[in-house]
């Protein structure tokens, strides 16, 4: 019972850290001095994070592309760009293609692999090697089909009405790649190529990226010149609490 009532209150704790974490990432984004907003509460994190989260694994995780769906959904409505809410309407269907086309990658490799693996005798170093080698093969396939139809779906219903449209034009096959060097990277590096990975890794997914904005939106960082100034405080009272956490 203890445990129980600790777990709640880690997460209670957790939605209130999430939510600081968000609103700092995003009040560091900005466009023309005028900042990101990011409105949701610690509240609605625990609902996003933690509830939906425990429904989709409760039926052996048949339902977590459903909780994701909601997860992402609830951090791209909450955003804001100079008063102005983005719009968010993305499609459940694609997260369950997305969720479990990965998960059946994942398995056409790993399954095979630990079967080989099973039948086969011999020395065990070369197995080893073996699973390692697909485990990282799977892993890079199955992220890389589940980024990019969710991340390309993600920035083509995610917009300001009339101000804003992005578009993401991430590729499976170049994804794979990409990870599968970073993987690899990291292993012979011991971990210490890891900022290395991420900058290329940002790199890429910038890329692939690209945003279209109409003549009106000049009109609206012209009615803001306070918000940009005065976002200052909030930012610095939110940095340590976000330091804290790298």
């Amino acid at each position: 019972m203890a445990g129980a009532w600790l777990l709640l209150l880690l997460a209670l704790a957790g939605s209130h850290l999430i939510s600081l974490s968000l609103r700092f990432k995003l009040r560091m984004a900005a466009w023309r001095n005028v900042r990101l907003n990011f409105y949701g509460k610690w509240g609605e994190v625990f609902a996003a994070f933690y509830l939906c989260q425990g429904i989709g694994m409760a039926p052996f995780g048949l339902m977590m592309p459903w909780a994701l769906k909601q997860q992402d959904e609830f951090i791209y409505r909450n955003i804001g760009y100079g008063g102005k809410p983005v719009i968010c309407n993305i499609e459940v269907g694609r997260y369950f293609v997305a969720g479990y086309g990965a998960a059946l990658c994942a398995l056409l490799i790993i399954v095979p692999t630990f079967n080989w693996v099973g039948t086969t005798k011999g020395v065990l170093d070369p197995k080893l090697l073996v699973v390692s080698g697909a485990i990282l093969v799977a892993y890079a396939l199955a992220t890389s089909v589940y980024k990019t139809i969710v991340r390309n779906q993600l920035f083509i219903r995610t917009f300001l009405p009339g101000l804003v449209d992005c578009k993401s034009k991430v590729e499976i096959l170049p994804l794979f790649w990409l990870l599968l060097a970073n993987g690899l990277m990291l292993v012979c590096t011991l971990g210490l190529a890891l900022p290395w990975v991420r900058v290329r890794t940002a790199r890429y997914y910038a890329d692939a990226a690209s945003v279209r904005m109409s003549d009106e939106i000049e009109s609206v960082i012209a009615k803001l010149p306070q918000e940009a100034s005065a976002v200052g405080e909030e930012v610095a009272g939110i940095f340590d609490m976000d330091a804290s956490l790298t």
